[in-house]
């Protein structure tokens, strides 16, 4: 498994992920795994866009 944080509006997220096959991840989020198409990224850029969108509906709901 991979470690990645993010800060977003002055809170750290982290999230773990792994491959799932040489096509997608598995990203694991607080609210549960969220499986991710690579579609060309790098695993760890496509996890953190995962990660990024976690946050942002985290902050939305304060």
């Amino acid at each position: 498994m991979h470690t990645i944080t993010c800060t977003h509006e002055g809170v750290t997220y982290e999230a773990e992920w792994d491959f799932v096959d040489d096509e997608n991840i598995v990203v694991y989020l607080p609210d549960g795994p969220k499986e991710t198409w690579l579609r060309g990224l790098e695993p760890e850029a496509a996890a953190m866009t995962r990660l990024r969108a976690y946050a942002h509906t985290q902050h939305k709901k304060l």
